[in-house]
């Protein structure tokens, strides 16, 4: 019997069937690896250029943006304070224009003086004539000058203010200065002109 040799007929048909399976499981191997990658990749971003970027780049340039809007809105806020500052570190005029005005007493009035004049008005609602002055200083309060402040003081009430300025009867005049010191006295006077003439 003759032998038939099976390794050449193989190697003749089968040497191309091995090489042709090799090489669809090579390319299919190949599609099924760069299928899997691109499944599981995020896909690429284009730069204004052109160019191709991955997320840890945009990740990058969005931080480097959002540092610089930070830094300009901290830019803005150092602006701000310091004009702040600057407005709260000028001292205002000496001489503030402030309207002139017809109240009731209170101690820490008094220091309106510094930048004008204060006047005490020892008045009882008893007393006739200190209605009649109190009467038309409200009605006349508009023409107060500026910085001329005329203060109601009761005179029944303020015992010891009244032995402080020697004031003896009701409808007495006391200007003083900041800090209190007399500095005239009168008594008398119906109209505000009255007792703005008498002011030192």
């Amino acid at each position: 019997m003759k032998r038939t040799d099976y390794t050449t007929n193989v190697g003749g048909f089968g040497t191309a069937a091995i090489i042709g399976i090799v090489a669809v499981l090579a390319i299919g191997g190949v599609l099924i690896v760069t299928g899997n990658k691109t499944q599981n990749e995020q896909p690429a971003t284009t730069s204004h250029n052109g160019d191709m970027m991955d997320d840890k780049d945009m990740m990058e340039k969005k931080e480097m943006m959002d540092d610089a809007e930070m830094s300009d809105d901290m830019d803005g806020e150092k602006k701000m304070e310091a004009a702040m500052d600057d407005t709260m570190m000028k001292k205002p005029d000496a001489q503030e224009t402030v309207a002139g005005s017809y109240e009731a007493y209170a101690p820490e009035k008094v220091a309106m003086a510094e930048n004008g004049d204060v006047v005490l008005f020892f008045h009882a609602t008893w007393c006739p004539s200190c209605r009649t002055l109190d009467s038309a200083m409200k009605e006349n309060a508009a023409s107060i000058p500026d910085n001329t402040h005329i203060l109601m003081v009761d005179y029944d009430k303020n015992i010891d203010l009244r032995k402080k300025y020697g004031v003896t009867k009701q409808h007495t005049m006391v200007q003083v200065d900041k800090d209190g010191n007399k500095v005239a006295m009168w008594s008398g006077g119906s109209t505000l002109d009255a007792v703005l003439g008498k002011i030192q």
